[in-house]
């Protein structure tokens, strides 16, 4: 019985010490993880969230407010059409969407509301290959950020920045994680746009 009583308080101690330690050592996990993934998609900096849902609402939350609109791309994500098409209208947001295998329909789709583009740069699903180029021409002449969906692609295939892209989000649940078993997200910025600049479309 006295064995199993110091057992049970050596238990009580280690968990107590990990207790007060973890957040710090997650706060430094997240710190060195957030600058990798900007460095693997080439960006300035990024930061980590719950999912990849909150990722894309995080990279939209502060150019939206109550209707204003986001040009969005028809093929993506199930999960992402519902976000953007359905749970969105709660936030007075309104999300055009745009035939991604004709990019003049992006143009087209650009009012005075437009504060963003959203595309993913592989289509999930149907791997329809985005001209990004293109898209990246329509989005500096609107004078918005264009928001690329890099889960599918990867770094590793494809990287949004060298294009010209603004933000690239990913569900880090995908690929990233390896193996679809720990939910989470991450938006990184190229450091390009010219979110305090004189852009009369966008305050930040």
């Amino acid at each position: 019985m006295y064995l199993m009583m110091q057992t049970m308080l050596l238990h009580c101690l280690i968990f107590s010490l990990l207790a007060s330690f973890i957040p710090v050592l997650q706060t430094q996990l997240l710190r060195h993880w957030k600058k990798k993934m900007a460095t693997l998609e080439g960006g300035r900096g990024g930061t980590a969230t719950s999912s990849g849902h909150a990722a894309e609402t995080l990279a939209l939350f502060p150019l939206m407010s109550p209707g204003m609109e986001v040009i969005v791309a028809d093929k993506l994500y199930g999960g992402t059409i519902n976000l953007m098409g359905k749970s969105y209208q709660k936030f007075g947001w309104k999300a055009i969407f745009a035939d991604i295998e004709d990019p003049e329909s992006f143009r087209r789709a650009v009012t005075e509301k437009t504060r963003a583009i959203f595309i993913e740069n592989l289509a999930n699903p149907g791997g329809i290959v985005v001209d990004l180029e293109a898209i990246v021409k329509i989005a500096n002449e609107a004078g918005v950020p264009l928001v690329v969906d890099n889960t599918l692609a990867t770094p590793f295939l494809s990287q949004p920045f060298e294009w010209g892209a603004d933000l690239v989000v990913h569900s880090t649940t995908k690929y990233l994680s390896g193996q679809g078993n720990a939910i989470g997200g991450v938006v990184i910025d190229s450091g390009k746009f010219p979110w305090l600049g004189e852009n009369k479309n966008i305050r930040v």
